[in-house]
């Protein structure tokens, strides 16, 4: 939509800066219809379902097929598939703060010493110690302090709503459970986008992590071919993606290319991030880093999302990278620097 609105800023005069060169979407919401049908399938591949997916009787329904997928089960973080979680997370929570278990709450490193099976963490199936889920426990603690709502200019009003015990979430229930979608795909903007656009070389990327069930990457994909359908965009043979000097597989990229109606020089890259769920960065920050850096910097030849060129995978660390215990009191993330003196 903003996309839309920049280009016809620019065809009609309004907008300054003739300069547009693209825009990057990550695990957008793009087509309700696709993602609904797609985390079906999506289910079935990832063991959530078993056969009978395959066999609906006479008295089923599409919904009552459909409603246990759309229901996550208990402890379920649906933004990452393969993600534990230590607390209530804050962005399913409602604008009180929710209780906090004390069970499993992630207790730092500092157990760590020569004896390899104190790196193990054993009240968890994930291998990051649960840090972005904890995390979030964090930038709530932050984004209620008074100093930092301060400096936001938030009003008074909001914050003594609620006998002054309202507090800012990641996302807010009741305003998600009572809004109503104007748009159920995302068709008509980019089909605006690639008829009008003028802009040499004009390029977009959709990008989704893998293990997301929210905004999963098949129904993106599903969408996105239509949408390059529509504009006779030529595909691509599907390739993979790679990071760091290692050459690890980071996901894969499908590229479809072609000219605008307008006549400019187009292409669409949808492309996975391989382990990364709904919060792409958070998830897999080096991938990330590596692949938005080349959208923006291609190469003569184009975009190379493998490409180091202009991002160093292996950055020096810092300060405090030989040194340093990362730990959890309560809430808040505490950073422990040891003295090696």
């Amino acid at each position: 939509m903003l996309s839309q609105l920049i280009i016809q800023g620019i065809n009609d005069g309004t907008f300054p800066n003739k300069n547009f060169q693209g825009a990057a979407i990550g695990n957008g919401f793009l087509n309700v219809k696709y993602l609904l049908n797609s985390i079906v399938l999506w289910s079935a591949y990832h063991g959530r379902i078993g056969n009978g997916i395959d066999y609906i009787g006479d008295n089923s329904t599409c919904g009552q097929l459909l409603n246990p997928l759309i229901t996550n089960p208990s402890q379920m973080y649906p933004y990452n598939y393969y993600q534990d979680c230590y607390d209530y997370a804050l962005i399913e929570s409602p604008a009180r703060r929710p209780p906090v278990r004390s069970e499993g709450q992630f207790q730092g490193t500092s157990s760590i010493s020569k004896n390899t099976a104190t790196l193990i963490n054993y009240i968890s199936t994930d291998n990051q110690w649960g840090y972005p889920c904890w995390n979030e426990v964090a930038v709530a603690e932050y984004a209620n302090r008074g100093d930092v709502q301060d400096a936001l200019h938030i009003p008074d009003a909001w914050r003594k709503q609620a006998n002054g015990t309202f507090m800012w979430t990641d996302c807010n229930d009741k305003i998600y459970k009572n809004y109503h979608n104007t748009f159920n795909t995302t068709n008509a903007f980019f089909d605006y986008v690639l008829k009008n656009v003028k802009t040499p070389n004009f390029r977009i990327l959709i990008y989704n992590g893998d293990v997301d069930t929210v905004c999963n990457y098949l129904g993106d994909s599903w969408h996105m071919r239509d949408v390059a359908a529509a504009a006779n965009l030529k595909s691509s043979p599907r390739q993979p993606w790679y990071f760091s000097r290692n050459n690890q597989l980071a996901g894969f990229n499908q590229r479809y290319s072609g000219r605008s109606g307008a006549g400019a020089d187009v292409s669409i890259d949808v492309l996975t991030v391989k382990g990364a769920g709904h919060m792409v960065p958070f998830d897999r920050p080096g991938p990330a880093v590596q692949m938005i850096t080349n959208f923006m910097f291609p190469t003569n030849q184009g975009v190379d999302y493998s490409s180091t060129a202009n991002v160093n995978p292996e950055p020096e660390g810092t300060e405090f990278a030989n040194d340093a215990t990362v730990g959890q009191a309560g809430s808040q993330v505490v950073c422990v620097k040891h003295n090696t003196n």
